[in-house]
């Protein structure tokens, strides 16, 4: 409860930081960034069983656009043949956060986790925005 309790409010989606008037808005707003704070907290649990999430496909967590947007950011190179796994995922979502791996660094902050996954989610919808567009232009 303690780790759920500190990503929510403090170090992963800051609902402490909301400034809102009425009590329904900051009462859906909680909600959804405790939802949040819950994925944060399964990918970094998962995670850390790096043998298991080694193993098993980041798309058991993501959908398959959101792993190839990332991989291009982050890796800058062609799609692998082969899905990455969730353990990449995790790293990938880190490395989006300006985060990189040393010997002291250890595990992943949910702070970071929150911050890249931002970022992802910007990259996420600029590209839905431009799939829409090139619909549209063949209509």
């Amino acid at each position: 409860m303690e780790e759920f309790q500190t990503t929510w409010k403090t170090d992963g989606t800051e609902v402490e930081e909301l400034r809102l008037q009425h009590s329904n808005n900051i009462q859906r707003i909680a909600i959804i960034k405790a939802f949040i704070a819950v994925r944060l907290l399964q990918l970094q649990n998962m995670a850390q069983d790096s043998q298991l999430a080694k193993e098993v496909s980041c798309t058991c967590y993501v959908k398959e656009m959101t792993w190839k947007l990332l991989w291009l950011k982050v890796e800058k190179r062609t799609l692998p043949e082969k899905t990455p796994s969730l353990h990449w995922f995790y790293y990938g979502i880190a490395k989006l956060a300006g985060w990189y791996d040393s010997k002291r660094n250890g595990r992943v902050g949910v702070k970071v986790l929150w911050q890249g996954w931002l970022k992802l989610a910007e990259m996420i919808e600029s590209a839905e925005l431009l799939i829409s567009i090139q619909q549209t232009k063949h209509l």
